[in-house]
């Protein structure tokens, strides 16, 4: 593979990674309204998206440098402004990366605040149900039985 074309395919494997990233932002935009709200089937769809969207992103890595070394090794046989296509992808597609990131980890703290708050019902609920039933009325069993002998 000549140097042009391994930095061609690079290039538009970083563009595809971006618009895959762009899509998984938008996404991530649109979930927190879904995690506050009553009904879980939007945030699941929602997170099922997600999930494929990561998954084209992990099948689009196959065609990226794998370490540091390599991605050396392709920016130093690069033209300088080859190299600056490709330094703005990566910075493009880290920033949304950052973004993401950052607003799943407040989702998880949301979610995680919800599921508490859940629990403490449930339980709440578990303690009126165990109060409301001691002041019931009790069934009395029968003390005594006609039976056939």
């Amino acid at each position: 593979m000549s140097e042009k074309s391994g930095t061609t395919r690079v290039t538009a494997a970083l563009r595809s990674q971006l618009t895959l990233l762009e899509s998984l932002e938008s996404l991530s935009l649109r979930q927190r309204p879904l995690i506050e709200d009553e009904e879980p089937g939007p945030l699941l769809e929602l997170l099922a998206a997600r999930a494929r969207i990561v998954e084209q992103l992990r099948e689009g890595e196959t065609a990226l440098p794998e370490d540091p070394e390599a991605w050396d090794r392709l920016r130093s046989r690069c033209a300088a402004s080859e190299r600056e296509v490709v330094d703005v992808l990566l910075g493009e597609c880290a920033g949304i990366t950052e973004r993401i990131a950052a607003r799943d980890d407040e989702d998880r703290r949301s979610l995680t605040r919800r599921l508490d708050a859940l629990g403490e019902q449930i339980a709440g609920l578990s303690k009126s149900k165990a109060a409301a039933g001691a002041y019931g009325a009790r069934a009395e069993m029968p003390r005594f039985q006609d039976r056939e002998a």
